[in-house]
């Protein structure tokens, strides 16, 4: 089943990646409510903890949990 699950995670980060500039996050992490080197970006939560702040707008949002 974790395997069907990175392969999907892994198919959709691409088409992201295709779509425009996309972070993906595999460790932990913050953002502040003044980082806005996330805004506009699609953004790839895969099984880890991304603390948001404040309000930020992302082109698309994707959490996969293994």
């Amino acid at each position: 089943m974790k395997t069907i699950s990175l392969l999907i995670a892994t198919g959709l980060c691409f088409n992201l990646s295709l779509q425009a500039q996309s972070a993906v996050f595999l460790t932990d992490a913050s953002m502040g409510a003044d980082d806005p080197n996330y805004d506009g970006q699609g953004v790839v939560v895969i099984s880890c903890r991304v603390t948001i702040g404040g309000t930020h707008a992302f082109s698309d949002l994707l959490i996969v949990d293994n």
